[in-house]
């Protein structure tokens, strides 16, 4: 359940616990119309969102196949759009944000002491959207942060795109 509709939720069963307290008809009608008015707009987002969510599942089952397919594998990302665009395969395996190349560097010597045979990179291929609530600067530093990494102990692998974004697999040369 999307916040939008959680919120439609939780105002109908303020306003239902209201309209039980409510004594005077006039205002018990209103807020019967408030309740219904709450009812049809989540509906509404419900339907409308719903086309969204089944083309994002249909992705989102694909990256998180094809994440599994490693599962000792940590997950680096370029950006923190990124990051955010994986959702639970945090709870599978570790995943870092190197959004310049000189945290790569510094992130590749982490992985190489440890051993860390392989890792995977996900990173959305266009330029993310930008959000109004975010400033200029942190959006060059955190959000469009795309940069060709170039390892000094691993290559890459594999470099597929699906749907705008690119999953690599890079193992220890």
């Amino acid at each position: 359940m999307r916040f939008t509709e959680f919120t439609y939720f939780l105002i109908t069963i303020y306003i239902c616990f209201t309209i039980v307290t409510e004594k005077e008809k006039s205002r018990r009608r209103i807020l019967v119309l408030l309740v219904i008015f709450q009812i049809f707009l989540g509906i509404y987002h419900v339907r409308k969102n719903i086309r969204n969510l089944d083309y994002i599942k249909k992705y989102h089952d694909i990256y998180q196949s094809k994440l599994e397919e490693y599962p000792d594998a940590p997950v680096l990302h370029l950006s923190t759009f990124d990051l955010l665009l994986i959702s639970d395969s945090f709870l599978k395996k570790p995943h870092w944000i190197v959004n310049y190349q000189k945290k790569f560097d510094l992130m590749e010597e982490k992985l190489k002491e440890a051993n860390v045979s392989h890792f995977q990179v996900f990173v959305y291929d266009f330029v993310p959207p930008k959000d109004d609530n975010v400033t200029e600067e942190f959006y060059k530093e955190w959000i469009n942060t795309k940069f060709e990494i170039k390892s000094k102990y691993y290559e890459k692998q594999t470099d597929e795109k699906i749907a705008g974004f690119r999953l690599m697999l890079w193992k220890m040369k």
